[in-house]
């Protein structure tokens, strides 16, 4: 049973929810969309196909088939989860990356076309904040040290759980219709199998 100090709550916005937004505008197509740290974003609806989601913040899927659409996908110190360990994601979830490798314009540092998942800080320096010493290094360059890491970036997918792959018992023949396996799977009729010495 859970302690309750491991117990964890959290306010949600519903991407339905017009309130969600500011001045009560959802995303529409073409919009870049920020989750700040400390929102939580519940994406309850199929998103508009969005250039930029950038996520400090909480964000996940609810637990209905749907469709993310965007050019770039950052999650940049926050939190992004379809699913979980202890009740995976049970219906379709579908994440496009809309643009192409020639004409979508590239971000610094993360690339084009992109979905990446970084730390917030860490990155350059921030001499300027902290009031650090800029130092020559061991071949004479300036050196000032990176910005600590503030939030670390996190993705979790889970899916519907089920075995991948399994060991014979027993050779195949070519042509066999019958494969003997060390356990039971939940594989669906149609499923393509491969099979390998």
């Amino acid at each position: 049973s859970e302690r309750a100090e491991d117990t964890v709550f959290r306010y949600v916005d519903r991407w339905s929810n017009i309130y969600s937004w500011l001045e009560s505008e959802p995303p529409v197509d073409g919009d870049s969309v920020v989750v700040p740290e400390g929102q939580a974003i519940m994406l309850d609806q199929n998103s508009p196909q969005l250039f930029l989601l950038l996520i400090s913040g909480y964000f996940e899927f609810d637990r209905q088939d749907l469709m993310l659409n965007s050019t770039y996908i950052w999650i940049a110190g926050g939190s992004f989860y379809v699913g979980s360990e202890a009740a995976p994601f049970l219906h379709q979830a579908t994440i496009t990356l809309h643009g192409d490798r020639w004409n979508t314009i590239e971000l610094p540092v993360i690339g084009s076309k992109m979905l990446a998942v970084t730390d917030l800080g860490g990155l350059g320096t921030c001499a300027h904040l902290y009031k650090r010493e800029v130092r020559l290094s061991s071949k004479g360059n300036f050196y000032v040290d990176p910005c600590p890491v503030k939030l670390v970036g996190r993705m979790e997918l889970h899916g519907k759980p089920s075995i991948s792959w399994t060991r014979l018992v027993e050779t195949a023949e070519a042509g066999s219709s019958l494969l003997k396996i060390e356990e039971a799977v939940d594989w669906e009729v149609g499923t393509e199998l491969v099979i390998t010495p």
